[in-house]
């Protein structure tokens, strides 16, 4: 019996009938160290990294006796489910590892799995390519560590997307071959891409209860608005949405009216987050409950472009017969895209 740890998505240990969830452990601190430790765990990891990615604004003056704090409490957890008997963490002067020598992990299950899409798909073996390639997109699909920021696991989630793009690419290779199914259906939707600016912050503003009611009170007031306007969710993950409009002008519309909401509930009651919205209008492939291409990626690129509060789109989508205000015409180059992309800042208040 190994090991089963899942760190995308919610963090969850199994091993047998014992399990960790996400809430048993210690704080949204405990869940980064756990995850890092893991990820890492062929190596000696330092303190000194530790301390980095678990405060990354500022250590405080006890950081030291608080990591110690947490790796003990993190290894009495893995101790209670028999994790310790194949490693533990093992502690030398200014160095934590946790050798787990033989573990089924999620992160680098997609890996092995987009490897095996590659050969099968080399090997002409299109049904284990479908199937590996599935398995590796669905994986990296899920949210990494949502809600914390930081050099390491802005790295991870990087290589993630880049996992998922790759099984994503293999899948649409497969889709063109005649003996497979239908070629994939050609559309063209309007993407918005949303998320919490400044997360981590507040997390450690509010601590981790507040945090899921503030976020779980977002996801409810998006998603009102998202059906409101004939939004179609596509993707959820950690405080993001993934949303596809019909047309453009529902979906400037939307991103209006979520900005406008979040503005109002600021004004009566004291608080909203700030959410970044980014929109583009592009042709992608369709196919079960999926939008795939260059548009969905260039829509994701936009969205990062705005700030907490801001509504950044391509230029095309912001029709200029209808009333809408923009600000900012500007070209920029955005990651992994050839060329670069004009786009404005649409208005709101």
């Amino acid at each position: 019996m190994i090991p089963r740890i899942r760190l995308l998505g919610s963090v969850l240990v199994e091993l047998g009938d014992s399990v960790i969830e996400e809430r048993d452990l210690p704080g949204h601190r405990g869940r980064v160290a756990l995850a890092f430790l893991v990820i890492e765990r062929h190596r000696a990891a330092s303190t000194e990294e530790l301390g980095d990615l678990l405060w990354p604004a500022e250590r405080p003056v006890s950081w030291e006796q608080e990591l110690a704090s947490l790796i003990s409490r993190l290894e009495t957890m893995l101790d209670r489910l028999g994790l310790t008997e194949r490693g533990g963490i093992n502690e030398t002067p200014g160095h934590y590892r946790l050798p787990l020598t033989d573990a089924w992990v999620d992160a680098e299950v997609a890996v092995t799995k987009l490897e095996e899409a590659r050969d099968a798909v080399e090997a002409g073996d299109v049904k284990k390519a479908r199937r590996a390639a599935t398995t590796a997109a669905e994986i990296s699909g899920r949210s990494f560590l949502s809600g914390e920021e930081g050099t390491w696991i802005d790295a991870q989630r990087g290589r993630f997307r880049q996992i998922r793009t790759e099984a994503l690419a293999v899948l649409a290779r497969l889709d063109t071959e005649p003996s497979e199914t239908q070629q994939p259906r050609r559309v063209l939707k309007t993407f918005m891409f949303t998320d919490i600016a400044g997360s981590t912050k507040l997390v450690e503003l509010v601590g981790d209860d507040a945090w899921t009611d503030l976020v779980r009170w977002h996801d409810q007031t998006l998603r009102g608005l998202f059906g409101s306007h004939a939004g179609e969710e596509i993707d959820h993950a950690g405080d993001g949405f993934f949303v596809a409009f019909t047309d453009q002008k529902s979906a400037c519309v939307c991103a209006i009216a979520i900005q406008r909401r979040l503005a109002e509930h600021r004004k009566s009651q004291g608080f909203a987050p700030k959410v970044r919205i980014g929109l583009h209008s592009a042709q992608a492939n369709a196919g079960e409950g999926l939008y795939q291409g260059k548009g969905v990626h260039e829509a994701a690129r936009i969205a990062g472009l705005a700030e907490g509060g801001q509504i950044v789109a391509s230029s095309g989508t912001v029709d200029p017969s209808d009333v809408f205000r923009v600000a900012d015409p500007r070209s920029v180059e955005l990651r992994d895209v050839a060329e670069p992309v004009e786009v404005v800042t649409l208005l709101w208040d």
